[in-house]
């Protein structure tokens, strides 16, 4: 499928053409249809080797692993640490509530 250039027209306007607005401006854009040549396809890589691709690619496996490892423990630790200080700011809630009596306007039964 082509692609559809428009141009302007650079003729210059007289002040006598001021009542003949519709075919002054219906003339202003010329339509030119042009093909521009599909660009060359990229030559393709050269594969490695396939010893060299093994031998690296053991280590980097294994340091990707033992990463996403690390990365779980840490949000798991995040996540059990949240938790836990969401249940201490419920329990001190609650012991609030009950001791100072309801000072907060909540209807809260204990």
């Amino acid at each position: 499928m082509g692609v559809i250039y428009y141009k302007a027209n650079k003729e210059k306007k007289n002040n006598n053409d001021a009542g003949n607005t519709e075919s002054s401006s219906n003339s202003n854009y010329k339509q030119e249809q042009q093909y521009p040549p599909p660009p060359p396809p990229p030559p393709p890589p050269p594969p490695p080797p396939p010893q060299q691709q093994q031998q690296h690619k053991r280590p980097q496996q294994q340091q990707q692993q033992q990463h996403q490892s690390l990365q779980h423990r840490i949000k798991m630790e995040i996540s059990s640490k949240a938790v836990l200080t969401l249940l201490k700011v419920i329990e001190l809630s609650i012991l609030t509530l009950k001791y100072c009596g309801n000072i907060l306007p909540l209807n809260v039964t204990i």
